[in-house]
This record gives structure tokens, C-alpha cells and sequence, in this order.
């Protein structure tokens, strides 16, 4: 009888011991499928199309050959002709008969200005750095206000004139650059903790947005936060979330892979959303979890843009935009 106990507990133990290992097995197998298998995966789900990068090298030879046939400047000028640069990236040099539209560190373009220096063979404009900033601020000749902001950009120099390191993305930024102001209103409600501090968010915004663009993609504020800045030039002190939007056109479905890395500064919460129509992702940052950020495709109408929402049911919500 004993003898029968023991051999039927140790069938039981050895039955146990068997499938623990191939529990631990199947955890490893599953654990061991690399991000490019599960975006390869995704893939088959998706209708984005993963999109080359575009070759924005210009050389130094077809950028020097293109200034030769401008008028020279007696000053160091950034070219801000957006006609002139585009040319210059396809290889059509060729001289032109209008003002070339230059732009001047403000304190040059000051100086120059007094002693009526500039002349009329350019279309000047002024920009300056502001401390502590990321970003460049291009000033309105007649105005003196801001008439556009870009991030910072790397500059090429070529005897007086300079140059965008990238031109490609510096027509991109230029394009999307017009100064809106905020309204900076004051909302009544009743007296609330901020819960996401407005310096940090938007420092985190700037690094995804940084990060959205090193593949070609130019986001934009989209729903809550949107609201906060046009209103209150801050975030909203109740929301819980900021919201990106980009549009389905420039989506490249690769940037999913840059959440899935180990050196990810981003980790990919959620996904919902069919990608024709209601694509969006929730990432947040790896050190900062507490600031998560809604990402939604944006898709054009005729007359019109929308983002989708999905509640916790599935249903979606459409956020329409007019063209």
C-alpha cells in the first residue's frame, strides 16, 4: 500500500515538474519573438504603407553652384526663399530678377537698418534665438511681430550666405510656421490642483514631436490640449492626457518599431482603431509615465479633417476640423 502511495505521488510530482517546464517554455518562446516580428505582424493588420526617407543631402558644390548666380550680400544672410531653396534641391540653379527673401540675426538687421545698409535688392526679414529656447523667432519687417516660429534648425555657410543644413526639412517647418497667439484668457472654475505641470508637458510634447519628425512626420495639438493652449496659452488644470495628431498621408507606420526598442524614450500603451479610419496610439514617456500622450491619424474630407475616438465599448466618435 505504501509502495502504491509512493509511486502515485511520484507520478503526480514528475507530471508537475513537467508542466512547469513547459509552461516556462512557452513564457520563453513567446518572450524570445523580436519587435520585428510583432511589427511584421501589425503590418498585416495595417493599411500604412512603410515610406522611404527621402534623400535630403544636398552637396556643397550644388548649393555654392546655385548662390553663384544670386545677388551677393555685404552681410551674413540666412536664404529663407522658399522657391530658391526648393530649387537648389532639385538641381535648377537659375538667376532671378525679383528680391531674394533673406532673413538677418536681429542685432545685425538692427545695426544695418540705422545706417540704411540693406538695400533693395532683398526681402529682409529678422529672426532671433530667445534664451532657454528650441526655437527661432522670424520677425515681420513692417510689424516688427512675430510672423513665424520654427524649431531650431543647423546652418550651412557659404561665403556670406547660409544655408539650412536640411533644406527639405527646413520648407517643412517653414510651411507649418505661421505665428497664431494664444488667447490667454481667464476661465472661471473652481479652485483644482494642476494635474499635469505645463513646463514638463510640453518638454515631453517637443521630444515626441522631435521624434515624430525624424520620420518625416509633423504633428499637430489636437482636442484637449489644443483647446488649453488657444484658451489658456497652458495646459487644462483637470485633463489627464495630451493629444497629438497626425495626418494619414505623412503616417509611417515604422515608428511603431521605436517604441518597441529597448532605448525607447516612449512606451506604446494601447492601440485602437481600424487604420482607414480611426487609427490612434497612447504612448507615455519611459520616465515619466504620469504624462501619457493620445496620438490620432487625422484624415481629410472634402471640406473637412477628423480624428476618431473610440470609447470603452468600441464605439467611435468623429472630432471634425474645417478645411
Amino acid at each position: 500500500m505504501r509502495y502504491s502511495s509512493r509511486i502515485i505521488f511520484l507520478c503526480i510530482f514528475a507530471a508537475f515538474i513537467l508542466g512547469v517546464i513547459l509552461m516556462l517554455y512557452i513564457i520563453i518562446s513567446t518572450s524570445s519573438i523580436s519587435y520585428k516580428s510583432r511589427i511584421k505582424n501589425f503590418d498585416v493588420i495595417s493599411a500604412f504603407r512603410r515610406k522611404s526617407k527621402p534623400n535630403t543631402k544636398v552637396s556643397l558644390l550644388t548649393i555654392r553652384k546655385c548662390l553663384d548666380l544670386l545677388p551677393q550680400p555685404n552681410f551674413t544672410s540666412l536664404i529663407i526663399d522658399t522657391e530658391i531653396l526648393q530649387n537648389i534641391i532639385e538641381n535648377k540653379c537659375r538667376k532671378v530678377s525679383r528680391a531674394i527673401k533673406i532673413a538677418l540675426h536681429d542685432k545685425m538687421y538692427q545695426e544695418l537698418k540705422r545706417s540704411d545698409q540693406l538695400g533693395r535688392k532683398f526681402s529682409i526679414a529678422n529672426f532671433s534665438y530667445p534664451e532657454d529656447t528650441d526655437y527661432m523667432r522670424f520677425h515681420d519687417d513692417e510689424t516688427g511681430r512675430f510672423a513665424r516660429i520654427i524649431p531650431r534648425i543647423k546652418i550651412r555657410s557659404c561665403g556670406e550666405y547660409q544655408v539650412p543644413a536640411d533644406i527639405l526639412l527646413f520648407l517643412e517647418y517653414w510651411k507649418r510656421s505661421r505665428y497664431i497667439d494664444c488667447l490667454n484668457l481667464t476661465v472661471e472654475r473652481k479652485p483644482m490642483e494642476q494635474v499635469l505641470d505645463p513646463v514638463i508637458s510640453v518638454m515631453h510634447l517637443a521630444e515626441l514631436r522631435n521624434m515624430f519628425v525624424s520620420f518625416n512626420m509633423y504633428p499637430l495639438l489636437n482636442g484637449g490640449t489644443l483647446l488649453g493652449w488657444y484658451r489658456e496659452c497652458s495646459v487644462i488644470p483637470h485633463t489627464t492626457d495630451l493629444d497629438f495628431s497626425v495626418k494619414y498621408d505623412e503616417f509611417d507606420i515604422s515608428i511603431i518599431e521605436e517604441f518597441w526598442k529597448p532605448s525607447t524614450k516612449f512606451l506604446m500603451n494601447r492601440r485602437l482603431g481600424m487604420p482607414n479610419d480611426s487609427f490612434e496610439i497612447t504612448v507615455s514617456p519611459v520616465d515619466n509615465p504620469g504624462y501619457p500622450i493620445d496620438v490620432f491619424v487625422m484624415y481629410d474630407e472634402t471640406n473637412h479633417s477628423y480624428v476618431s475616438g473610440t470609447n470603452h465599448i468600441g464605439m467611435k466618435f468623429r472630432y471634425k476640423y474645417p478645411l
